[in-house]
């Protein structure tokens, strides 16, 4: 940090504490206030001082940090969660529930308000001590449904045919473009998922709202309750509006509380960090985000499939963090289908260098490296987590789909509807192997095949070393299949179910770091250093960018998406291209 910009920390800091110390009632709160709506992005750009006090948005792990910090402040009553279709899978909404039961052994009074209640809503609203539905609202408990698309008769009627070659026998990425219904082993893959994840959801709701699971499981039969059947089924506690909650909590309280919500709180907590936090006094701990697609090249937020791992940005992190001396621990978190193979196995080669002693290096040990995966790490996001020290996951973290995947789509079909001529001069045998305007011959498939059995065993073989697990047994376990976390810790894939912050403390135990010592916190990979707008978090270019990938965004379904990288990238993919969304 230079000098200058040292100095300017230390004035803002005190200049805010000033304040503190003049209005001390104003910093003071009886209530806290989350909102749990719309986005909730595991990772944004590592802000500093400023930007830490003066916020935005919030990024997934800032929600973790500012709860838990929130159980330790003697002057906070409550917590109050207004949850409205928050978009996160079940394992992140496992882990916001595993927080407020946290924050109810310490006393906290709970309270979960919703407008309207879907299954992941409810499901985090009901780890709290209460449910405030609207008078008006519905509480739409209807079991879980999992979707597949398939894409062969519209690829038929538009000329393109796909021609893919996989190895595992569960890899059943291909098939959403070469067949039209589920194979029986995609099937059996996704009744098994949807099991697992169906009683983990009835079992912990059942537990919480103090109902039997056979009364659990007649509610959800039923599907839609209106509020006053929601209350009187026991699923909510009581019907009011957001504007008696105040009126509520001052009954409760005897007088007026003082409510801040959890952006403004986090300020506040940046502002309460002491001064040697700001500065290299303390031990580091890097945090690392593998978020999106796997890909080539640099991270991007604003790609035309939303935010993508790119396997320059991660290795580097990786290289950065192993070479700088203040960093005591490294944590990845890993919230991806997969994508490029090759891109994966470099990623892995970086993983691999934290974790195991070089043999021309004096240190004893390398730094610890822990693995948090997010609500999938699946393929490529499995691949690159198999080398860390150790992998926790939620038990309803998609993961596993260890298999590869390759071919090209041939849209000859559509070039003849169109009337495009495309005539094309080789040297070579197989020089336009992968032309789009005409199908692999015999020789060609049998080629492709190879390549991807040769990329399938590579995978199997960095499982294997990773997890010490004999390769023949990693195959029976691999196969392209897809696992829940809870299911991949029997089969030893991970090593325990636990979140975010779950993984953190191990970082910090493993570094030999007591678990209440205050740490730094150094995101990655680094964002670029651009000239930025007064006042505004992005330059005028990046938000152009952003624009026009929201609008790309705004028109493509996610099972589109996702699939992005196969248009994008060369050679085989260890990716979950079919796309499975849980509600």
């Amino acid at each position: 940090m230079g000098l200058i910009a040292a100095i300017i920390q230390v004035f803002m800091i005190l200049m805010a504490r000033a304040v503190r110390f003049l209005s001390p009632r104003a910093w003071r709160h009886d209530i806290l206030e989350v909102k749990l709506d719309g986005d909730m992005p595991e990772e944004l750009p590592q802000a500093g001082f400023l930007r830490r006090i003066i916020r935005t948005r919030l990024a997934f792990r800032d929600y973790l940090f500012t709860l838990r910090e929130a159980k330790d402040d003697p002057d906070l009553s409550a917590v109050i969660f207004k949850i409205r279709d928050p978009d996160i899978g079940w394992a992140r909404a496992w882990e916001l529930r595993e927080l407020i039961k946290e924050l109810r052994k310490v006393g906290l009074a709970t309270t979960a308000f919703l407008e309207s209640a879907d299954n992941l809503s409810y499901y985090i609203a009901a780890a709290c001590d209460e449910i405030f539905l609207i008078p008006s609202g519905q509480a739409r408990i209807r079991g879980l449904a999992g979707q597949v698309i398939f894409l062969k008769k519209a690829l038929d009627k538009l000329g393109i045919k796909a021609e893919m070659s996989h190895a595992g026998k569960y890899k059943s990425a291909h098939e959403m473009f070469t067949r039209t219904s589920m194979s029986d082993a995609h099937r059996e893959e996704v009744n098994d998922i949807l099991d697992n994840i169906y009683e983990l959801w009835v079992g912990e709701i059942s537990h919480d709202r103090h109902i039997g699971e056979k009364r659990m499981k007649v509610l959800v039969d039923h599907g839609v309750f209106s509020a006053a059947e929601a209350k009187e089924a026991g699923l909510v506690d009581r019907l009011c509006y957001e504007d008696e909650i105040k009126d509520i909590y001052e009954e409760r309280l005897f007088r007026r509380p003082r409510r801040a919500s959890l952006m403004k709180y986090a300020s506040y907590r940046a502002i309460d960090m002491p001064l040697a936090m700001n500065f290299k006094t303390r031990p580091r701990i890097a945090v690392i985000y593998a978020t999106g697609p796997i890909t080539s090249g640099s991270s991007s937020e604003f790609s035309p499939m939303g935010r993508s791992a790119g396997a320059d940005s991660i290795a580097e992190s990786l290289r950065m963090v192993r070479e700088d001396r203040d960093v005591a621990g490294v944590m990845v978190r890993v919230d991806s289908p997969g994508g490029s193979a090759l891109a994966s196995d470099l990623i892995w080669r970086e993983m691999r260098l934290n974790t195991v002693k070089d043999r021309n290096s004096d240190d004893k040990d390398r730094k610890p490296l822990v693995v948090s995966m997010g609500d999938v790490a699946a393929s490529g996001g499995y691949y690159i987590s198999s080398s860390a020290h150790k992998i926790m996951a939620g038990p309803s973290t998609i993961t596993g789909s260890i298999g590869v995947i390759g071919g090209k789509f041939s849209v000859s079909g559509l070039a003849d509807l169109l009337g495009v001529k495309v005539e094309t001069v080789t040297r070579g045998a197989v020089a336009d192997m992968e032309s789009l305007f005409r199908g692999y011959t015999a020789g060609e498939k049998k080629q492709l095949q190879n390549e991807i059995k040769d990329v399938y065993g590579d995978f199997i073989n960095r499982v294997s070393t990773g997890r010490a697990i004999p390769p023949k047994k990693v195959e029976k376990i691999a196969q392209g299949r897809v696992w829940t976390g809870a299911q991949a810790l029997e089969k030893g894939l991970v090593d325990g179910i636990g979140g975010f912050l779950a993984a953190f403390d191990e970082v910090k135990r493993s570094a030999g770091i007591p678990l209440t010592e205050k740490v730094l916190v150094d995101i990655y990979p680094k964002k670029k250093r651009v000239m930025r707008l007064p006042f505004l978090g992005l330059s005028s270019s990046e938000r152009a960018r952003k624009r026009i990938a929201e609008m790309i965004l705004s028109i493509m379904p996610p099972e589109i998406r996702q699939l992005y990288p196969l248009w994008r990238e060369n050679g085989p993919m260890a990716i979950m291209t079919y796309f499975l969304r849980i509600r």
